[in-house]
């Protein structure tokens, strides 16, 4: 255990001193929501002492995870923010159009026309799709990759009529990293 805190001791400081090197103003993170306290606290540690500006990028959940160990007489981070910015969420397909608009966009700006899926055709996938994402952008553009790597590469699902039960099955499939999937014959790259 203590060959790990020193070799991390040892990657806080080099990581500190090639910042300071370069002369960084500011460190982009994305997904922060995935940050431990302590990272936090390293955060802090890097924009208080080394006058780097940090933006954080992830989903609604950052904001519980950053404040999850500070009491009110040790604000931390809270200090540290100048603001913050949410992007809303999007509106479920019953509310609006936007999220049926942003499945057909996608599909018709990375898929060929003879391979497009036509998810947004069928209300139950589409209804389908907002719970699994959440209303979030991100998270939904990561499904539909999934979605489309099945659909295109797993023989199981060619042709298959792309309906909220396939969906379950195909995001409750496996996952499908690079090279645990072959290219079906009939896909012209």
């Amino acid at each position: 255990m203590q060959d790990v805190k020193d070799s991390l001791r040892s990657v806080r400081k080099r990581s500190r001193r090639t910042f300071q090197d370069f002369r960084l103003e500011m460190l982009l993170i994305g997904n922060a929501e995935f940050l431990s306290s302590a990272s936090f606290n390293e955060l802090d540690y890097l924009f208080n002492k080394l006058k780097i500006n940090i933006v954080l990028a992830g989903t609604k959940r950052i904001v519980n995870n950053m404040f999850a160990d500070e009491s009110d007489d040790e604000p931390g981070l809270k200090n540290c923010l100048l603001g913050s910015y949410q992007f809303p969420d999007l509106a479920s397909p019953e509310d609006s159009s936007d999220f049926v608009d942003v499945i057909d966009n996608w599909e018709r700006k990375y898929l060929p026309e003879s391979y497009r899926l036509k998810l947004s055709s069928d209300d139950d996938a589409v209804k389908y799709l907002y719970e699994k994402c959440d209303g979030l952008l991100e998270v939904l553009y990561n499904l539909l990759r999934r979605i489309t790597i099945a659909a295109l590469y797993e023989e199981q699902y060619s042709g298959a009529k792309l309906d909220a039960q396939t969906l379950y099955k195909i995001l409750g499939a496996a996952d499908y990293s690079e090279g645990s999937y072959k290219i079906r014959s009939d896909f012209a790259s």
